[in-house]
C-alpha cells in the first residue's frame, strides 16, 4: 500500500508541473499562486505556466529571444530598393526582430562598406555573419544556424524599432562649429561618383 501511495504523489507531481497555474494579486497587494483562478472579481489574476517556459529576451518568444540575443540582425537598406524591400518583408514574415539602418548619405556610405566591402545594398548581419544581396535561400539559412524559428512566433503586438541611420550624425555645438565649405572646395575628399537613379552616391542594388 506504502508503494501504491507513493505512486501517486508522483504521478500529481509530474502532471502539476505542466499545469496552469495563476498569480493572484489581491487588493491589499499580497501575492499569491493557486492552480485555481479566484472567485473576487477585484483580484488581479496573471496566468503562469510551469512547463520550464521562461520570458526570454524581453518580450520576445523564449526561442526567438535566445537567437536574438546570440545572433542579433542588422538590415542595411536605402529607398526606392526593391531589393531591400524585399528583405524587410522576408523578415517580417518569418517573424525575426531585426534592426534597419539606413543609408543616404556619404558617411552611411562609408559605414555599410567598412561593414561589406562593397556598394551593394541590402545588407543583412546575422551575428557574426553577413550576406550582401537579397538572397532569400542564403538569407534563410543563415537564419536558420542562428537558431531563429521557420515560422513566425512574435506576438501580433511587437514591432521593430524605428529605422535610424547607419553613420548617424554626432552631435556638435554649433557655437563653435566652423562654416560648412562647398562641396567642391574641400581638400583631400574624393567625392563618389554621381548616384544611378535614385541610389545614393557610389551605391547600387
Amino acid at each position: 500500500m506504502k508503494l501504491s501511495y507513493v505512486a501517486i504523489a508522483l504521478m500529481f507531481a509530474v502532471t502539476g508541473a505542466h499545469a496552469q497555474m495563476y498569480k493572484i494579486t489581491n487588493p491589499d497587494g499580497s501575492v499569491s499562486y493557486s492552480d485555481k483562478p479566484p472567485t473576487s472579481a477585484t483580484t488581479k489574476v496573471e496566468k503562469k505556466s510551469y512547463s520550464g517556459g521562461s520570458a526570454g529576451f524581453g518580450d520576445l518568444p523564449y526561442e526567438v529571444g535566445q537567437a536574438a540575443k546570440a545572433n542579433p540582425v542588422t538590415l542595411y537598406t536605402m529607398k526606392n530598393c526593391p531589393g531591400c524591400d524585399a528583405g524587410r518583408q522576408m523578415l517580417t514574415n518569418r517573424g525575426i526582430p531585426f534592426m534597419e539602418k539606413t543609408v543616404s548619405t556619404n558617411e552611411d556610405n562609408d559605414k555599410v562598406r567598412s561593414i561589406s566591402g562593397g556598394n551593394q545594398l541590402p545588407v543583412i548581419v546575422i551575428g557574426r555573419n553577413k550576406q550582401v544581396g537579397f538572397e532569400p535561400t542564403q538569407w534563410g539559412s543563415l537564419l536558420t544556424a542562428a537558431n531563429y524559428p521557420t515560422s513566425n512566433t512574435l506576438p501580433k503586438t511587437y514591432s521593430n524599432p524605428a529605422p535610424e541611420p547607419a553613420a548617424p550624425p554626432a552631435a556638435t555645438n554649433t557655437a563653435e562649429a566652423p562654416k560648412k565649405a562647398d562641396d567642391n572646395t574641400v581638400k583631400g575628399i574624393v567625392q563618389p561618383p554621381p548616384a544611378a537613379g535614385n541610389a545614393p552616391p557610389g551605391f547600387q542594388f
